[in-house]
């Protein structure tokens, strides 16, 4: 039995994309049921090679200057089933990634070398540069497997353990050029750029696993010395001589990568102890501490954790919190602004409309419409087919001077990089330098980079499209289409969405049951309450599995970033999309914000994991909790630090991660008959059918269910109660009474209290100004864009929050007293600094 498969994407002459190793897990899927109907259809006992034989089709246009011209097949090749026949890389069949060799050694090898390409394949990259590097380094993975698997071919094997003895090479020349006797606290090194070495680090660590012993798998395949005492003839002798000059450079590699691995562990500790740790005014990181007992690990946040990993862990948190917030709280005050220059116009929903691309029923669709027409983008990728390149066409349609100051930037970091990476090998140099410049440089007359991303980035503007002309004419619209333009920008350049919706995204926010009422006076929004206690993965950062040293990963929660609205039917339905979009524009740029210098730490954050996981000793805990002396009075000590470890893991899950119960790794369903009696629960209370028989339950989170039912129950007793909040707001006063004499004095305190009461300042001038120091230096527990957020609704209904309004004598009395706090430790630093 055969078949035909996409080939497209195994071909790695041809350059694999970033979907094929997902479309590679299909083809397995689909090759796995053809072995099934093999054994119980034809009978087959048992299955030896499993492999897809490529088949190459030659189609050019029968005139290839007349773009309507029809295709014709010009030839066609077919790889073999014996794969030493075969000398192009395109036609070597694909073997299923369970085939075995017969060699158990090598099998073992594949094994890894799979395991490396998966991890390779989930690492996630935000720039189209990034996503080059990512692709050139699974092909050459990909084309290793390949030859050993199908061929016992080992020479693109040879190419990838030189690649990653230069990556190591190479990372420990960065820390001593870069790092080694800098000073922590250097301002020329940026959050992400640390992160970033950090991430690197990790990574070559986790890869030299599989090469630093790398011969003990493929030696026998090399040389062994019974083939130079039976060679006879002197091309036999020449062939055993060259196989064992061969094992001796590989052994060579592989010493270089041992010892790099062991230099790169001992450097990543002293990088984060030192940029890091005490970057961030934190020592003693590599020190050995005792093991946090369970019932101060139970009852206690970070801040009283005695372990100085978590410490960290929180300073670097909050500082990229209130980092995010600031940077948030510009943008959302130009939304405000633009909400009240149209709110002046009148009608704010009806006129938001006209930047929202519409359907064939001229209903709206939840994205920005095009700025540029479709045509320019169809006629750069038909420009770019072969006969019908044309570099004058391209110059008078693109914006060339922006083109180059993009381009050139990008092709330059690459020639760097190849710089370094080929050092010892100037021919292949040469040839990869020659070519990046050849894909970006317009001016070259073997210019090939005919649709490179850049290029689709400069249209002229002759290329605008009509809706976005119409868009012009009114300079609200077209600057908040500007603004949203730019928030997706950032977005994108982080991550956070991908770069094929950049130009078109709005957040996914489901309709609120305010504005439901609001607009329509519809209660389907009983239904997106139902959703939103529904397991989610995406919701959560669950995360994934490391293929190599298979730790479970975590990632950073995307918010307003999935589609809820397409259904089963391949169709997408906007009804419940929400379109208060100021609101949600407040809301999304807060999370994009978050995300940005959340990312910008990431990796610092796993790599103080990564250093608590491998002290080799801790401190021996006595009862009490402090530390067990022996005789001698020395501290105790024990091998590992796995207790510390998993607790670092667990805050991290927490407070970065922000899963509500870290302490496990598993969500529990609700059964589905407790859904079905929700379901008609629902439909009687609204009196109509909400949900139908069809409409089919999905597991209800026990985690977002038992959430849910915490913020009911704290509604239920504490909301609209005033004698709460008065007990709330005596006990807090009372409570900073006992905690002056330091910083500020009892009647300082209480005189501010009595101000902010009052609203009794010298005039508005300094009422602003305390307005904007609170927005840029109070860490309150609301973030200020918050009650921008709310008011940011285009219905009183939507501008109104029914939880707040509840929780308001408990809300009021906290943020009062935060303010009365701050104003008075202002205070006393203008008395003691002067004027400020």
């Amino acid at each position: 039995q055969g078949f035909l498969f996409d080939w497209k994407f195994m071909s790695v002459s041809a350059g694999a994309e970033d979907v094929a190793w997902y479309k590679k897990g299909a083809y397995n899927v689909q090759l796995g049921r053809y072995k099934n109907i093999l054994k119980n259809v034809y009978g087959v006992k048992s299955i030896g090679m499993n492999r897809a034989i490529p088949i190459i089709m030659d189609i050019k246009r029968q005139n290839f200057k007349d773009k309507k011209s029809p295709l014709k097949i010009t030839g066609i090749k077919i790889g073999s089933v014996n794969a030493q026949e075969i000398e192009d890389l395109t036609l070597v069949p694909v073997s299923e990634e369970t085939e075995f060799t017969g060699e158990q050694k090598l099998d073992k090898l594949i094994k890894k070398l799979n395991d490396v390409l998966r991890q390779v394949g989930k690492q996630e990259v935000t720039t189209e540069e990034e996503k080059e590097f990512k692709s050139d380094r699974l092909n050459a993975l990909q084309k290793a497997v390949r030859m050993l698997q199908s061929q016992s071919v080992i020479n693109p094997l040879i190419e990838v353990i030189q690649d990653t003895r230069t990556e190591g090479t190479m990372i420990m020349d960065d820390y001593n050029q870069i790092y080694k006797g800098k000073d922590s606290k250097s301002s020329e090194f940026s959050k992400q750029q640390l992160s970033d070495f950090a991430e690197q680090m990790a990574e070559y660590l986790d890869a030299a696993e599989v090469f630093a012993n790398i011969t003990s798998y493929i030696e026998d395949l090399i040389f062994k010395p019974v083939m130079l005492e039976e060679a006879k003839t002197p091309e036999e002798v020449a062939d055993a001589k060259a196989r064992k000059k061969l094992l001796e450079d590989i052994r060579q590699e592989q010493a270089i990568i041992k010892s790099a691995q062991e230099e790169i562990q001992e450097i990543r500790g002293e990088f984060v102890d030192k940029f890091v740790g005490q970057r961030n005014n934190i020592i003693g990181l590599l020190l050995p501490e005792a093991t946090v007992k369970w019932l101060t690990r139970t009852y206690s946040t970070a801040s009283e954790i005695p372990l100085q990993s978590v410490k960290l862990l929180q300073k670097l948190v909050e500082n990229a919190e209130g980092l995010a917030s600031r940077t948030a709280l510009k943008e959302i005050n130009s939304i405000m602004e633009l909400r009240k220059r149209l709110v002046e116009k009148g009608n704010v929903r009806e006129q938001i409309k006209k930047i929202q691309q519409k359907n064939q029923d001229n209903k709206l669709v939840n994205k920005l419409i095009h700025k540029y027409s479709r045509d320019f983008y169809d006629q750069v990728e038909e420009n770019a087919k072969e006969g019908n390149r044309d570099k004058k066409w391209l110059k008078d349609n693109i914006d060339v001077e922006e083109y180059k100051k993009e381009a050139f930037e990008i092709m330059n970091r690459k020639i760097e990089h190849l710089k370094r990476k080929y050092a010892d090998n100037d021919e292949l140099r040469e040839k990869l330098i020659l070519d990046e410049k050849k894909k970006w440089d317009i001016d070259r007359f073997d210019f090939n980079g005919w649709n490179n991303y850049v290029i689709k980035r400069h249209p002229l503007t002759k290329w605008y499209s009509e809706e976005y002309k119409e868009i012009m004419k009114d300079q609200d619209l077209l600057d908040l289409y500007n603004l949203i333009t730019k928030i997706n920008n950032r977005a994108r350049d982080v991550g956070y969405i991908q770069n094929k919706v950049a130009t078109t995204f709005l957040p996914f926010v489901r309709k609120s049951l305010a504005e439901q009422l609001s607009w329509s006076m519809d209660i389907s929004a009983i239904k997106n309450w139902s959703n939103s206690l529904k397991i989610d993965a995406s919701t959560v950062g669950q995360g994934k599995i490391n293929e190599l040293n298979q730790q479970l990963e975590y990632g950073l929660p995307k918010y307003f970033t999935y589609d809820f609205t397409r259904t089963e039917e391949g169709e997408n339905d906007y009804s419940d999309v929400s379109e208060d979009l100021f609101k949600n524009l407040i809301m999304y740029t807060s999370h994009v914000e978050k995300y940005v210098y959340m990312s910008e730490i990431e990796g610092q954050i796993k790599a103080i994991k990564d250093v608590e996981k491998f002290k080799e000793h801790h401190l021996v805990s006595n009862r009490g909790g402090g530390i067990a002396f022996n005789e001698e009075g020395e501290p105790e000590t024990e091998k590992g630090n796995e207790e510390n470890a998993r607790l670092y893991d667990e805050f991290m899950r927490g407070i970065f991660y922000e899963q509500k119960m870290p302490l496990t790794t598993d969500d529990m369903p609700i059964s589905l008959g407790v859904m079905e009696y929700m379901k008609r629960a629902i439909n009687k209370v609204a009196g109509h059918q909400v949900f139908t028989p069809k409409d089919k339950p999905s597991a209800i989170s026990l985690v977002k269910a038992m959430d849910m039912a915490n913020r009911a129950f704290s509604i239920k007793t504490l909301g609209f109660e005033l004698p709460s909040g008065m007990v709330n707001a005596f006990g807090g006063i009372i409570q900073t009474l006992t905690q002056a004499g330091q910083y500020f004095k009892q009647g300082e305190f209480l005189a501010n209290v009595g101000k902010l009461i009052k609203n009794e300042f010298i005039n508005d001038d300094e009422r602003e100004m305390f307005i904007q120091l609170i927005d840029n230096f109070m860490p309150l527990k609301e973030d200020p864009s918050y009650e921008l957020m709310k008011k940011a609704g285009l219905s009183t209904l939507t501008r109104t929050n029914f939880s707040d309004l509840l929780m308001v004598f408990m809300r009021k009395p906290e943020l009062h007293l935060e303010k009365s706090i701050f104003l008075t430790l202002l205070d006393n630093m203008m008395v003691e600094n002067g004027k400020i």
